[in-house]
């Protein structure tokens, strides 16, 4: 939920002026709203959790690394097992 502070006047952000500067609010509303689809900005979920999503896109990342090699192995062996298979025929 978005609220309106100055924070000149009261940096611990104690009384929200939503209500008394409507006008003003939508505009930052407007302005942020632009700013997200120029820039792309996604939405962060109520639950979200900065270390889980660090953890995911570590994984997501190393997956990405792994596979080629994987796939190498995977290919290797079954190289191994056709070879030994139709040498030994």
């Amino acid at each position: 939920e978005w609220r309106l502070y100055d924070i000149s006047r009261d940096p611990g952000e104690t009384l929200d002026l939503t209500h008394d500067q409507p006008s003003k609010f939508a505009e930052l509303i407007r302005d942020y709203d632009a700013y997200t689809e120029k820039y792309g900005v996604l939405e962060m979920g109520i639950n979200y959790e900065p270390l889980n999503e660090i953890q995911n896109k570590l994984l997501a990342q190393i997956g990405k690394t792994m596979r080629p090699w994987f796939k190498g192995l995977v290919i290797f062996l079954i190289g191994m097992v056709l070879y030994r298979k139709f040498k030994g025929a």
